[in-house]
């Protein structure tokens, strides 16, 4: 089995970006398959366009753009990428910047794929600060990752505590009314919990309140349509329940800094 010192990843880069221990790739996969491997640091990977499929000793993963990945160092797997065009983009970080860091990736398991929306945003959001880098990127970046395994490490802590069943049944709607207006009423309504209490209760469970998080989801799905959809961002803006496209580019400016145009050419230039 094939050994990856770090850096190293079967096909082409497109941009590399290191930050000491940080090291962040962009790649282009070209190998329709790469037997059993593993890499000597932890890293994550984010599908930007085309299809790939990962087998681990756990579970196969089908990967399509918008898909987040989280490798543990020594973890083995191999990959089959379909016909077409595949790119990915890696985050990779040494066992030391974790040590510094207080962190420990032993307490994430294996490899696995990430979908939380709060999670979803940072990873979005590192993505975007590599593209347009600066003389803050470095800070940003550092910061975003350092941001992402505190809420990472919350998320964890809520699933053992367990989260009550009425916020289950919030959590529920709210993912399956993306594209809809929701109000604190029909919640109350729906779940029988007054709309003060869900209200106080949900940032705790969550990391943001309703409203923050409900724009959060918005904007990861037009980010998702985006990656896997020719549709138009007027249609993308309706799709995600904008009331209209200014108001949909303020929410995505909020939240990235940039346009959904600015982010749609970076994926397809």
């Amino acid at each position: 089995m094939e050994y990856l010192n770090k850096g190293k990843y079967y096909g082409i880069p497109n941009k590399i970006i290191k930050y000491g221990d940080i090291l962040i790739t962009d790649n282009e996969y070209v190998h329709s398959r790469v037997d059993w491997h593993y890499h000597e640091n932890a890293y994550f990977t984010y599908l930007l366009s085309g299809s790939l499929v990962e087998i681990n000793r756990k579970e196969t993963l089908n990967c399509i753009p918008g898909t987040l990945l989280f490798h543990n160092c020594q973890e083995a797997h191999y990959n089959i990428k379909p016909e077409g065009y595949t790119r990915g983009f890696q985050v990779e970080f040494s066992s030391r910047w974790l040590r510094e860091h207080g962190l420990n990736s032993e307490s994430i398991e294996g490899t696995g794929s990430i979908a939380n929306a709060q999670l979803k945003n940072i990873f979005n959001s590192i993505y975007i600060e590599s593209v347009f880098e600066d003389e803050h990127s470095q800070l940003s970046i550092e910061s975003l990752l350092l941001q992402f395994f505190a809420e990472m490490m919350r998320i964890k802590d809520v699933s053992v505590t367990g989260k009550p069943l009425w916020l289950k049944r919030v959590e529920s709607i709210l993912n399956d009314h993306t594209g809809s207006e929701i109000t604190l009423q029909y919640l109350a309504n729906e779940t029988g919990v007054h709309p003060v209490h869900i209200s106080r209760m949900f940032p705790k469970y969550f990391g943001a309140n309703l409203g923050m998080y409900i724009r959060k989801l918005r904007v990861n799905k037009a980010v998702e349509l985006i990656l896997n959809t020719d549709l138009s961002l007027t249609q993308v803006s309706a799709a995600c329940g904008f009331s209209d496209q200014s108001h949909f580019i303020r929410n995505f400016r909020s939240i990235y800094r940039i346009s959904p145009l600015q982010f749609k050419k970076t994926i397809h230039p």
